[in-house]
């Protein structure tokens, strides 16, 4: 009986062996080559589908368009850099060609985003799906659609593929070479004014008389930044804007006589201005601070402004030489600095750092870092007590004869 129960231990052991190895998945397959092996000199289209979203892109000579759901220039880079990626990704790794897994890896219809190249007839030249990425987003899951086998290859093909639409938008509001600029026309609600380029050098031009230009590095940076000008987003209902009291409108002038006209609204908040170009839409949005040099008056072009002072600083000073931050005095205070803040020499009112030191500290007055409050002084031992005159320093040899007993009780 015991040896029919030993028998019977080890055929349940084997027959478990057997299972489990059965149960296990095949270890993924490695494969050589490219993951697409497809002439891509031949791709004209490009079509994104699922999730609720259907955007197609074409080829015109060396410009990707949206065609679909809208009409525009698409971002060049984003579709550029996809099909490159696509280009050199390898072959990957089979991890599955079980249908009822495709959900797992979101390579089926449902929860994939399938895309498709065309050429310039319209003829599918490859078609796949994109599933989501490994956790550190360099691996992408990704299936052709006339195979079963879900591969994992190295790739961030989700950074293009799961993009919405106004994602791939070209986000440039203007464009041009600073060295095309002939003038600029600024109309505010309360001044109009230009900047004019005459013999190399900048000109204010404002009331029929002309100034040149003091404030140098501020041109630059307006020319600079309207150069490459690029919005945060695009206006979702671009007729509700209302430009017909706009609170600056530009113009440009370049070199070649043509001219290109923004207009700037605020929204309700005061946080964004809305921008349209040569008054088409679409309708750009930017934040305020970014753009704010665009908003100089001509007096900020006719003066470079000193520093201003912070409140509690000393009238001449911009600040403290160590780089410490100002507090803000109080009335009959000098000025502080936070902790942990360097402190530098103190300066006569009107003074430059580095410059004489204050004398004495006035009997009432808040001593600045490094410089002894005055008021009663305690002499050092064998010197005859008596108080330091009002506005004296304590000298390294006025120490109060209980100092020692002092520095036992502070340890």
């Amino acid at each position: 009986m015991k040896g029919k129960i030993i028998i019977l231990c080890a055929v349940v052991a084997i027959l478990g062996v057997i299972y489990f190895v059965k149960s296990q998945p095949p270890a993924p397959t490695k494969s050589e080559g490219k993951f697409l092996a497809l002439d891509f000199d031949r791709v004209t289209g490009l079509t994104l589908t699922g999730k609720g979203r259907a955007i197609s892109l074409v080829k015109a000579g060396d410009k990707w368009r949206l065609e679909k759901p809208i009409s525009y220039l698409a971002e060049q880079a984003m579709v550029t850099n996809f099909i490159n990626e696509l280009k050199n990704m390898p072959a990957g790794e089979v991890i599955s060609s079980d249908e009822k897994k495709y959900g797992r890896f979101e390579t089926d219809e449902a929860g994939g985003t399938k895309v498709t190249f065309l050429n310039d007839k319209k003829e599918v030249l490859a078609e796949f799906l994109v599933g989501k990425s490994s956790p550190d987003d360099t691996l992408t899951y990704i299936r052709k659609k006339d195979s079963k086998d879900v591969v994992m290859s190295a790739g961030r093909l989700n950074a293009f593929v799961k993009r919405q639409v106004d994602d791939l938008r070209d986000r440039t509001i203007i464009d041009f070479e600073p060295a095309q600029l002939a003038g600029l026309s600024f109309t505010f609600p309360d001044e109009h004014f230009g900047l004019a380029l005459k013999d190399k050098d900048w000109q204010v031009i404002k009331n029929g008389k002309s100034q040149p230009v003091v404030n140098k590095p501020a041109v630059e940076a307006l020319t600079s930044l309207l150069s490459k000008f690029r919005t945060s987003e695009f206006h979702q209902k671009p007729a509700e804007v209302d430009f017909k009291a706009p609170d600056l409108t530009l113009s440009l002038i370049l070199k070649d006589k043509s001219e290109r006209k923004l207009q700037f609204k605020s929204d309700e908040k005061k946080e964004k201005y809305f921008v349209k170009v040569d008054n088409k839409e679409p309708v750009f949005i930017v934040f305020k601070q970014p753009v704010a040099g665009i908003f100089n008056k001509s007096q900020d072009y006719l003066e470079i402004k000193a520093p201003t002072a912070a409140p509690g600083m000393m009238p001449g000073a911009a600040g403290p030489p160590g780089g410490g931050q100002i507090i803000p005095m109080k009335p009959g205070q000098g000025p502080m600095m936070k902790p942990g803040s360097q402190p530098g020499p103190m300066m006569k009112p009107g003074g430059q750092p580095g410059g004489p030191a204050v004398g004495p500290v006035p009997p009432g007055a808040n001593a600045g870092p490094g410089v002894i409050k005055p008021g009663p002084q305690r002499p050092a031992q064998g010197t005859k007590p008596g108080p330091a005159k009002p506005g004296q320093a304590v000298t390294s040899g006025q120490v109060n004869k209980k100092a020692p007993e002092a520095a036992k009780s502070e340890q």
